[in-house]
């Protein structure tokens, strides 16, 4: 069994798998939301993992889904546009 430190992907892949794999949730040409936790720019466990999710991502995608990403608005106190742009991960997603 791989560690996730070794290959994030291929182990988010093989615990999908003992589930039944993404093949069996018929995703292809479907959009899948996908909702991190963006409470502030702060590493993992602060926010949602950016390794963990470019992993699940490209999962989904691999798999012929529609991308949705989404989170909340922050509120007033720490806007997430704010948050988002402290974090340049952020950019590789916007296509």
């Amino acid at each position: 069994m791989a560690s996730a430190r070794d290959d994030i992907k291929a182990t988010i892949e093989e615990r999908i798998s003992l589930l039944g794999g993404l093949g069996r949730l018929s995703c292809r040409g479907k959009s899948v939301f996908i909702k991190p936790n963006f409470n502030s720019a702060d590493p993992f466990p602060g926010s949602t993992d950016w390794g963990f999710l470019s992993a699940a991502i490209e999962l989904f995608r691999d798999a012929g889904a529609k991308m949705v990403l989404g989170e909340s608005s922050g509120g007033m106190w720490r806007p997430m546009r704010r948050t988002l742009g402290r974090r340049a991960q952020f950019n590789q997603w916007s296509n």
